[in-house]
């Protein structure tokens, strides 16, 4: 049987990635694997950013995202699970100020996106709270509002489970794009007018 323990030490010239990759390093060498780090915005986690967290960690991961408000988009390119923190999840949004329309976007298989409040800061652009280019996804307990679409399956995506969230989106609430088998239950703030095909 293994146990881990998380250990960190912080000095003035240190960053979380640095901490995290001498810990991953740390723990290869004695036969242990990291399978969670957090994201905090407000300092004292493993990242402040749930981007950068994406962008050091490795495949099967479980990112925790902590309270707060994060302004930036996602782009998901590993087999990840991110998971917002807080009471009704509501605490938690994802804010789009760039020029990029969708706010999270899913190139990998087998990930899992639970617990956000999603929502596009702009009005003036076809923003979409997430785009799916890939299989195996989930997408659930999630609040997303948009100006465009709420989630859009794209042509490769497939086999994909939305479900639990609620929606609220001024054209689409969820669009498949000749995207098959997936499925979609148990959604609030559309109806199935919203569901394009």
């Amino acid at each position: 049987m293994k146990a881990s323990m998380y250990v960190r030490v912080s000095k003035e010239d240190q960053h979380p990635e640095n901490q995290i990759l001498e810990l991953e390093n740390y723990a290869k060498d004695r036969g242990y694997k990291i399978f969670k780090v957090y994201v905090d915005i407000n300092g004292g986690a493993d990242y402040y950013n749930i981007q950068d967290a994406i962008d050091n960690v490795k495949d099967g991961i479980t990112i925790i995202v902590l309270d707060g408000i994060y302004n930036e988009t996602l782009i998901i390119d590993k087999k990840l699970n991110i998971i917002g923190q807080g009471q009704d999840r509501s605490f938690i949004t994802i804010e789009s100020q760039t020029n990029n329309n969708n706010i999270i976007s899913i190139f990998a298989d087998n990930c899992k996106i639970q617990g956000f409040n999603i929502s596009c800061s702009r009005t003036d652009a076809n923003y979409i709270g997430i785009t799916i280019n890939s299989s195996g996804n989930i997408i659930q307990d999630n609040i997303i509002r948009c100006q465009y679409k709420g989630i859009l399956l794209s042509e490769s995506s497939k086999f994909n489970k939305i479900s639990s969230n609620r929606i609220f989106s001024s054209i689409y609430g969820i669009e498949l794009d000749r995207s098959e088998e997936n499925e979609i239950f148990k959604i609030t703030g559309l109806t199935w007018d919203d569901i394009d095909e």
